[in-house]
């Protein structure tokens, strides 16, 4: 018993077994699916699929046909809101310019800018007035005076008519309840030169924007002025511009332009000596009307006293008429040479032969 457990302790020991070898699984591995049941899966995935595709499109077709049936024949509660959803811009043309002969320009059209606020906007009026008013050098106290005067308004005008400096100060400068409007605005950069023969224009506030009141303007206005276009657009609760439809735009045309035949150099020497002798001899007007004999072309229309049409408050409306075609004045003596022109032309009279005209 002693020998064999002695020979079992010297017994070699056991050898390890084999790694194992790892290799990819074999499509040939999977279960095996039964064909009949992957046909079943696919027919109903593509039996859901079509009528997924088909719900789809009916709803679209349903949604396409309420959508035509609203801008057709809309129903009487929707139609009462359609006009509230749309807002027109008028587009108004530019009045076309006015030249001499050799193409100065004598009047043409720009745009104006109009300060105002919207009191509703404002939160606290004696704040917004200070830094309105500190910032493009108006009184704080009027603007703040207009807004608790007009404080049920959404448009009330601090300034009618910006200038240079102040637009400049305002591309930098924003506050609610601040806004500017712009508008089409006349300007004769000649100044007084041919104003009662050029005339101007009616300013918007008086309700005749663009329209010609006196001179040429008035006499060619046909001519010169644009024809105004409009945009339409739809917009949300805010008021806001939502589209434009390409129906909504109509574009506006602008005016023809119109060359005169003065010549602002002539019209200005005439001026400068019809007014040296009206204050000279003391008159209280003067008219001078200088024209090519050979064309029979008015070259210079001049009246004393003359004004400005771009500030119409300085004149009075009498100095807005041309008096060399519209006042009737008796011809006297200075019409005595056409009637020699005429006579000695007819041969019924000889250049040295003298007529007593008696006191006349």
């Amino acid at each position: 018993m002693i020998w064999k457990n002695r020979r079992a302790r010297h017994a070699p020991a056991p050898s390890p077994p084999p790694p194992a070898v790892l290799r990819p699984a074999r499509a040939s591995d999977a279960p095996r699916t039964d064909p009949t049941i992957a046909d079943r899966y696919a027919h109903r995935t593509l039996v859901v699929g079509r009528l997924a595709v088909t719900a789809v499109t009916l709803v679209l077709i349903a949604l396409l046909g309420r959508v035509l049936q609203l801008q057709v024949a809309p129903p009487p509660q929707v139609a009462e809101l359609i006009g509230t959803q749309t807002s027109e811009t008028a587009l108004k043309g530019r009045r076309g310019p006015l030249l001499d002969r050799r193409g100065r320009v004598t009047a043409s059209t720009g745009l104006a800018y109009t300060l105002f606020v919207d009191p509703l906007l404002i939160d606290d009026p004696m704040t917004f007035s200070e830094r309105v008013g500190y910032t493009l050098g108006y009184d704080p106290a009027q603007i703040e005076q207009k807004i608790f005067r007009l404080r049920d308004r959404r448009y009330v005008v601090i300034d009618k008519r910006l200038d240079d400096r102040r637009m400049s100060l305002l591309s930098s400068f924003t506050i609610a309840g601040l806004g500017v409007r712009p508008y089409l605005v006349r300007h004769y950069p000649q100044g007084d030169l041919a104003g009662q023969v050029i005339g101007f224009t009616g300013a918007e506030e008086r309700g005749v924007e663009g329209r010609g009141l006196e001179g040429i303007e008035r006499l060619f206005d046909e001519h010169l002025r644009g024809e105004a276009g409009a945009l339409t657009y739809l917009r949300d609760a805010r008021r806001r511009p939502l589209w434009v439809r390409s129906a909504g735009y109509e574009p506006p045309t602008d005016g023809a332009a119109l060359r005169l035949s003065l010549d602002m150099t002539i019209q200005a020497i005439a001026q400068r000596e019809l007014a040296a002798a009206c204050e000279e001899y003391d008159a209280e007007s003067g008219q001078m009307v200088m024209m090519n004999p050979h064309t029979g072309e008015i070259l210079a229309m001049a009246n004393y006293p003359t004004f400005d049409p771009n500030d119409l408050k300085t004149a009075r409306p009498a100095q807005w008429r041309n008096r060399c075609v519209t006042d009737v004045l008796e011809p006297g003596s200075t019409f005595k040479p056409f009637i020699w022109a005429a006579a000695t032309d007819a041969g019924l009279a000889q250049p040295h032969e003298i007529f007593d005209c008696g006191p006349g």
